[in-house]
Parts: C-alpha cells; structure tokens; sequence
C-alpha cells in the first residue's frame, strides 16, 4: 500500500513506463499533426528559464486538483512515495536521457560550445518530462476519489510513443496540445 488504495494502478504505470519509447520520435509526424502544435528545438530555446510557460496555468490547475484530494483524503504519505518514485532518475533510463543530451549537443553546438546566442549548452534547454509523469501518478493516487481526473495520464500515449507534449494552446480542454 505504498501508493495508497491504488497502490497497484501506481505500479502498473511505474512498470508500463519501463516500455517507452523514450524520444524516439521527437520532431517526426504524427497521423493527428493537423491537430497539434508542433515545436522543435529552437522553440525550447526560447522558453530556457520559463520551461513550462507553454502551458500556462493549466500543469498547476490539474496539479491542484489531485492535491487538494491527496491532502482531504490523508494521502500525504502515498503522494511523497510516488514522488520519490517517479523521478527523471527512475523513470527514464539513463541512456536515453545521455543519448538524448549528446544529440542535442552535436547537432546543436557540433563544435562543442554553447548554444549560438547564449551562454548554455543546449542540453542545458531542456526539461524532461518527468513533472508530467509524476501528474499522472498523482491522478493514480487518488483515481479511487475523482476517477475524472485524467490530464496527466491522457498525454502519456504521446510519450509512450516517443514524442514529448511541451504545452498547450488555447483554453483547456479547448486548444492544441503542442508537441516537440
């Protein structure tokens, strides 16, 4: 009960999470791109130091909700095991996290410099997913409370599939989801 009354749902996705595909696909196309924002690089770049400004309000919105049942409910406990859990270091293998990093740099700084313009290397631009990961295992944690609360958990099938959500446009549930 590490995780709660929904201890085993936490750990089927901690298990699921093992058979990412990890960036695989970030810039490809997608059957649904008419649907989508699509960013590249230069677009994280622009966003260094205000990493989740993409999404506006909406991450701390759906964040929120879980929350205010995690601390109504006595689940404080549950909440900080996945946390602990759920972090860049458990979730996503350290070679896809260093073959992603030494990507960035050779295609974005070859010659083993910052990125044109800054004083940072490119790998230095970019956050992982892993808040958006944790949210779904907040919404696990208390999906027994408000099954309904589904954000986090809908925008898993696109990191299942190696692209990388990085904000929405528009007002949600309206809008665009905007993907890299």
């Amino acid at each position: 009960m590490r995780y709660g009354p929904n201890s085993q749902e936490v750990l089927n996705l901690r298990e699921e999470l093992d058979s990412y595909c990890w960036f695989e696909r970030i810039g490809s196309l997608h059957p649904n791109d008419s649907e989508l924002v699509r960013v590249d690089f230069s677009y994280m770049v622009e966003h260094d130091g205000f990493r989740y400004a993409p999404w506006g309000s909406l991450l701390a919105t759906q964040e929120s909700q879980a929350e205010k049942l995690i601390f109504a409910h006595a689940r404080i406990g549950a909440q900080n095991a996945m946390v602990a859990d759920f972090s860049i270091e458990e979730i996503i293998p350290s070679s896809k996290v260093d073959d992603l990093l030494f990507d960035f740099d050779e295609t974005y700084a070859p010659d083993g410099s910052y990125y044109p313009g800054t004083f940072t290397y490119p790998h230095e631009m970019i956050e992982f997913p892993d808040r958006l990961i944790r949210g779904a295992g907040l919404e696990l944690v208390v999906a027994d409370l408000d099954p309904s609360l589904t954000f986090f958990r809908d925008l898993l099938p696109w990191l299942q599939e190696g692209f990388w959500p990085v904000g929405w446009q528009g007002e949600w549930p309206e809008g665009r989801l905007m993907v890299w």
